[in-house]
């Protein structure tokens, strides 16, 4: 599928995000996924910021699937993109696509499955979360250098 890659971001499941994109691939990507892929793009969070043409070995391997509810276009020729996230997937294997934007091949990183013992699906749990988490934290532990916004659930009723 189509990726995004992002700069100083990460974003999680159910939760809506404001993108700023200005490189072209990026568009493409977008433009893709708003044509050919349902409104679906994959966002993975760049390793290294600085990286001004990311490939899929830049990018962390946990990610989110996400629905693009919005796409405008600013004065400035950047994109403002809503996006929502769905679900935490996670790069299976690099696609040679002849697009102009990074492809994939993505796989649901899958919390807990039905219908399994219920020590495999706590083990299951265990190492998908744990590996999420590791990316997760590994991302926060370069904020203060990297000045990476990170939007957190609002857990209120």
């Amino acid at each position: 599928g189509p990726i995004l890659p992002l700069r100083d971001l990460v974003v999680y499941p159910s939760i809506t995000s404001p993108l700023f994109v200005g490189r072209a691939k990026s568009i493409d990507a977008i433009n893709f996924a708003m044509n050919n892929n349902n409104k679906i793009i994959y966002l993975f969070t760049q390793k290294e910021p600085t990286t001004d043409d990311p490939q899929v070995n830049d990018v962390y391997s946990y990610g989110v699937k996400s629905k693009i509810i919005q796409f405008l276009k600013l004065p400035d020729n950047t994109y403002k993109v809503l996006t929502e996230g769905l679900e935490i997937v996670k790069i299976k294997s690099a696609v040679k696509a002849s697009n102009n934007f990074l492809t994939a091949k993505i796989e649901p990183v899958v919390i807990n499955k039905k219908n399994s013992t219920e020590s495999n699906s706590e083990t299951n749990f265990t190492t998908n979360a744990n590996s999420f988490t590791r990316t997760q934290i590994t991302l926060f532990s370069h904020e203060s250098e990297t000045n990476l916004t990170i939007f957190f659930p609002s857990f209120s009723n």
